[in-house]
């Protein structure tokens, strides 16, 4: 008479090998799927932008300031619309012309599938010999 088939024990399923295996297949993909969220984010997030002259609500009797910062090297910068050169490193200096009153400046770096990053610099040129002026 012929004995009934038996159960296989659980340990003929797990082996030290097949856990290696799996192991080592999931931190793959794990690793794969790290790139490819941080290169995602690299492309979409808006590049570095700094500017650190002129300070922003600075007040002066000069009719021309010197804007000056720094921005992702492959980033597009433009200046109240009109385009820039920047250096190798990213600097950029730009004279810009101002009027008497107000003068809202706009610094604006982009790259090509993220949003742009922006800067709101505010200046005002005031006449006459009793304005205080910041520098």
């Amino acid at each position: 008479m012929m004995n009934p088939p038996q159960p296989l024990p659980r340990s003929a399923f797990i082996s030290p090998h097949r856990i290696m295996s799996v192991a080592a297949a999931a931190l793959l993909i794990f690793g794969i799927l790290g790139a490819l969220v941080w290169e995602v984010l690299r492309v979409t997030t808006p590049p570095e932008l700094t500017v650190s002259a002129p300070a922003d609500n600075f007040l002066t009797t000069e009719h021309s300031v010197l804007l000056e910062g720094h921005a992702a090297p492959e980033s597009v910068v433009t200046v109240n619309g009109a385009g820039i050169a920047l250096g190798t490193d990213g600097t950029f200096k730009e004279p810009l012309d101002l009027r008497t009153g107000l003068n809202i400046i706009t610094i604006s770096a982009s790259k090509k599938f993220a949003a742009p990053r922006v800067i709101y610099r505010r200046v005002v040129v005031s006449v006459g010999t009793d304005a205080s002026v910041d520098r």
